[in-house]
């Protein structure tokens, strides 16, 4: 039977790269919330502008962020009001329009209110307005609101007063302009890299490359620094180790802003870290408190935002089967079962004496190894308590170097099998007689340096077999067949 290293790869986490070289992969992935409305905390409030007939009021009134963290460039509005009350007023006043140069309707039109005899504080919905223009890169730090007054009375009369407020947050869906000290923070909710060995040989083995890998999808039209860490976690042995997120510098990286076209991606690698991490052979690498904080736009530089635009990420691992072996013994959890029909048991209860088993194995990868077979007839067998297994056998494979340095060795066939024989007592071919037959293997790898493995179709281990038992046929006979 030939077991090649290929049928390791299950495209999910043990890959093979271009070279193929055997790769331990694993990914995982992060979001941010959608970003959500940006608010800008006005306290706009005039009372009493005195009102006089024949002559337009032109008034600017200051906008700006109470919280000092937000300029608007452009914005569509989501929600915000304008109250306004008109007092005192003349009875010859017929109308009064007041606009306000910077809010706009959907359709281009500029912003007006006006009074018909109305008393009290009236309220104007700003929602679906737009202020500013897209792309212009100014900021607006004032409202030019212009009077106009209708009325019968002569030029230079005062008509009344106007008082006009917005008090409450105006709040965009769409947003370009400056945002200070603004937290992006990433879902804790965030998907593992789990990773399975295979053969359970995390004990044995010393990885010696890794990289990780961090796409990072910005819809967000502001540079970004990204912070947080990996965290590395052995849950077998309780191991942990950090990585802090910072380039060569150890400043946090920078990510491209998005625009209203479309998302950045940028692409992170580590290394050299990294491989520091996957030294404690983690089965388990998160990322731990990441967040992105929002770069403040300059004087020349606006950023921009949707309440639905969000940051998300994915992270990937590749540890490639380039390792140093460790003087640790490698074992699965559980022996397996042997299961021997009625009829072989029989046979080998009533005329067995002894056997023997030969192996021939043609070994194409670069391991060598000593493997253990422990047999019992129980499956609680533990190779370091001789009372749980019955019987102990054990052969060494060479590395196909040593086979192809070695061609003329007398263990070895002129087409490159190492053969092995094991024998088996009468007293030992007792065990297989029971219907309870379980055998665990155990590895223990010879240290050969830095050892790469690929998984090309060249890469195999090839095992032919054949029992010779020996067998009483009548009284006083033994012949082998």
């Amino acid at each position: 039977r030939s077991f090649f290293v290929s049928d390791l790869v299950d495209s999910v986490n043990i890959i093979t790269d271009d070279n193929d070289i055997l790769t331990i992969t694993g990914s995982g992935s992060m979001e941010s919330p959608p970003f959500g409305l940006v608010r800008l905390s006005t306290n706009i409030s005039a009372n009493n502008i005195p009102l006089v007939s024949g002559i337009n009021a032109d008034i600017a009134v200051p906008l700006f962020d109470s919280a000092g963290k937000t300029d608007v460039s452009y914005g569509e509005i989501a929600t915000g009001v304008l109250k306004t009350m008109f007092s005192d007023m003349a009875p010859e006043v017929t109308l009064i329009e007041l606009s306000i140069e910077e809010f706009r309707f959907p359709n281009g039109d500029t912003f007006s209110v006006s009074y018909q005899g109305e008393s009290g504080w009236q309220e104007h919905s700003l929602a679906s307005l737009k202020i500013g223009s897209m792309d212009s890169g100014v900021i607006v730090d004032s409202l030019h609101l212009s009077v106009r007054i209708f009325s019968s009375l002569p030029d230079k009369v005062p008509v009344g007063n106007l008082s006009l407020g917005i008090t409450e947050p105006i709040c965009f869906r769409v947003f370009q302009g400056h945002l200070r000290e603004r937290t992006v923070w990433l879902d804790e909710e965030s998907t593992f890299i789990d990773i399975d060995y295979p053969f359970v040989i995390e004990d044995a083995i010393r990885l010696q490359e890794a990289s990780l890998k961090i796409y990072i999808t910005n819809e967000l039209g502001f540079h970004c620094t990204f912070h947080g860490s990996f965290l590395a976690e052995n849950s077998r042995t309780g191991e942990k180790l950090s990585m802090p997120i910072l380039d060569e510098n150890d400043n946090p990286y920078t990510i491209n802003p998005g625009t209203m076209t479309g998302p950045s991606f940028t692409e992170l690698i580590f290394e050299d870290n990294i491989s520091q991490l996957m030294q404690i052979m983690p089965d388990k690498i998160s990322l731990q408190d990441a967040y992105f904080t929002l770069c403040c736009g300059t004087e020349e530089e606006v950023g921009s935002v949707r309440e639905t635009d969000m940051i998300s990420l994915r992270y990937q691992a590749d540890a490639p089967f380039i390792f140093e072996l460790t003087e640790s013994t490698v074992a699965p959890d559980k022996p397996m079962e042997l299961k021997l029909t009625d009829e072989q048991r029989d046979l080998i209860r009533t005329y067995a004496n002894d056997a023997h088993l030969g192996l021939m194995i043609k070994n194409k990868i670069p391991l060598g190894f000593t493997a253990n077979l422990y047999f019992g007839d129980t499956d609680t067998i533990d190779h370091e308590d001789s009372s749980t297994y019955l019987i102990h056998k054990s052969l060494t494979l060479r590395s196909n170097k040593w086979v192809d340095e070695n061609p003329g060795h007398p263990d070895l066939t002129q087409d490159g099998y190492q053969l092995f024989n094991l024998s088996l007592s009468r007293a030992e071919m007792e065990l297989f007689s029971d219907a309870n037959l379980h055998l665990l293997w155990t590895f223990n790898f010879n240290n050969s340096g830095i050892i790469t493995v690929t998984a090309s179709p060249a890469d195999y281990i090839h095992i032919k077999s054949m029992m010779r038992l020996n067998v009483r046929i009548k009284e006083d006979m033994w012949d082998d067949f």
